[in-house]
């Protein structure tokens, strides 16, 4: 498997957007995902940004989502203390 399309949805899932965007805070950038009232992707598009990271609260649950995504894809043996 070379390229595997995924949704917004499952990227968003695994907890890789919300380190994807605490990377780019660094630079002052970050990218949104604006959701319509359904809860669908309306559209994706880089944005400028004066934010620098995220809360404790969301951070854990990005290290939590991350987890349980690597547990998932490779076992155990990835994710062990």
């Amino acid at each position: 498997m070379a390229v595997q399309k995924k949704t917004w949805d499952e990227f968003r899932a695994t907890g890789l957007f919300h380190f994807v965007n605490a990377f780019l805070h660094m630079f002052g950038w970050v990218i949104v995902l604006a959701i319509k009232d359904n809860g669908e992707v309306d559209e994706v598009y880089p944005a400028r940004t004066d934010w620098r990271g995220f809360t404790e609260e969301s951070n854990t649950k990005a290290y939590n989502n991350v987890t349980a995504f690597l547990q998932k894809e490779f076992g155990n043996e990835h994710t062990d203390s």
